[in-house]
């Protein structure tokens, strides 16, 4: 087998004998691994389940080697070799996916190209940002030629490459072209209220919010929030997500009302759906008190946080520590409630930014 061949020329192994030691449960004190130094004699606190983990990605690339390539294949470069050195990305299962559904589909599968963009958002939130825009690059191209311009798959990976421009490129006019250019298209292809539309939409509101165009960015997510609710009504993640975002939008905006009208839906609906302790309620809850803090409306505000701390200590425990943003949070609404309840002549010349 080429990996064994090439990689461990030293070793006289067989695939059975790995398997035989996968298998086989021994002391961590003698086991090592003979197919590399990663694994060594000195961890002994290693358990058993782990050792066989380890010996499993080896089992893996085995695998792989074992897998005949399609006609054709044998010019066309597989993503690992090509990032060998990058053990954190040689790491990534997608990595093995998009490999194997190469070998054995070919290259433009329609299953191979759904592998390929679940990697690019992999690499993307690992920070490969470099890897994944050639990777988007090429999907979205390879998704052209084998499904249509137009097809619902081709869109998707147009909007996933423009959420990657958005990431990499400071001007943002790359990633911005081509979200408009792809919402054009789901709206001529599928109608205006279609979820494809919304993942555009989505990205415009990321861009424009990147950009400081606030009003533009709140135009783009409240269009995306009412085809979230109308596809898949309220309680649905995706709608309660669209909403917090919004909400974070119009307070940065200082719309202080819009965003207090989106805010408490999303702190309703999550109830609703999650209780009022689970985290996500939590975070509506600490947002909701950041709006009223803006708005002027300090009782309340720090009535909201103070149940968010106290929720917090149930949660977690009563010796459990609020982040310091919080009591941060809840020491500048005291303050500010503070110079408010003072008569007009002996807070002039005050300021109540900052917490000062």
């Amino acid at each position: 087998m080429q990996h064994l061949n090439t990689k461990h020329q030293s070793q006289n192994l067989k695939t059975s004998d790995i398997l035989a030691m996968v298998q086989t449960k021994r002391d961590s004190s003698t086991r090592s691994c003979p197919l590399c130094d990663e694994w060594t004699t000195q961890e002994t606190e290693r358990d058993s389940t782990s050792f066989c983990q380890h010996l499993g990605r080896h089992l893996q690339q085995i695998a792989l080697e074992a897998i005949p390539p399609l006609k054709g294949m044998e010019a066309i470069p597989l993503i690992s070799p090509r990032l060998l050195d990058q053990s954190a990305i040689l790491r990534l299962q997608p990595v093995q996916k998009v490999e194997a559904d190469m070998r054995l589909l070919g290259i433009d599968h329609p299953d191979t190209l759904k592998s390929m963009t679940r990697l690019v958002w992999e690499l993307t939130d690992s920070e490969e940002y470099s890897v994944a825009e050639q990777l988007a690059l090429k999907t979205f191209e390879m998704s052209k030629q084998a499904l249509g311009e137009d097809h619902r798959e081709t869109l998707y990976r147009m909007c996933t490459l423009a959420e990657v421009y958005r990431r990499t490129h400071d001007t943002k006019h790359e990633s911005e072209s081509l979200a408009l250019q792809g919402l054009e298209a789901a709206k001529r292809v599928h109608g205006e209220n279609d979820p494809s539309v919304a993942n555009f939409l989505s990205v415009l509101g990321e861009i424009y919010t990147d950009l400081g165009r606030l009003s533009l960015a709140a135009d783009a997510q409240n269009k995306e929030l009412r085809i979230y609710m109308e596809n898949f009504g309220g309680e649905d993640p995706s709608t309660m997500h669209c909403m917090d975002k919004l909400s974070d939008t119009l307070l940065d905006d200082k719309r202080y009302t819009e965003a207090e009208h989106f805010a408490l839906q999303a702190f309703e609906l999550r109830k609703r759906a999650f209780g009022p302790d689970h985290t996500e309620t939590l975070v509506n809850m600490y947002n909701l008190a950041l709006i009223w803090h803006a708005m002027g409306r300090y009782d309340e505000a720090i009535q909201l946080l103070e149940d968010y701390i106290h929720k917090q200590q149930n949660i977690l425990g009563e010796e459990s520590t609020t982040d310091i943003e919080t009591w941060q949070m809840l020491l500048e609404s005291w303050k500010a409630r503070q110079v408010s309840s003072q008569p007009q002549n002996a807070r002039r010349g005050k300021s109540r930014s900052g917490g000062q």
